[in-house]
């Protein structure tokens, strides 16, 4: 993200860029805590999920 912000990428190049690589997920308190509870050592594709984090798919 940094280089195309130096090359002068607009607002809307960079929410593209973003939108199209990363997820983004808001998490409250609540969330984070139980997320944190579940073992951290390992990489699991639902990780959310099996800390009983509903995803939901917003439009842009």
């Amino acid at each position: 993200i940094i280089d195309i912000v130096e090359e002068g990428a607009t607002d809307e190049e960079i929410i593209a860029f973003i939108e199209q690589n990363y997820r983004l997920v808001l998490l409250n308190t609540e969330e984070t805590s139980m997320l944190n509870l579940k073992n951290r050592s390992r990489i699991s594709p639902d990780r959310l999920g099996e800390a009983g984090i509903v995803m939901y798919q917003g439009s842009a």
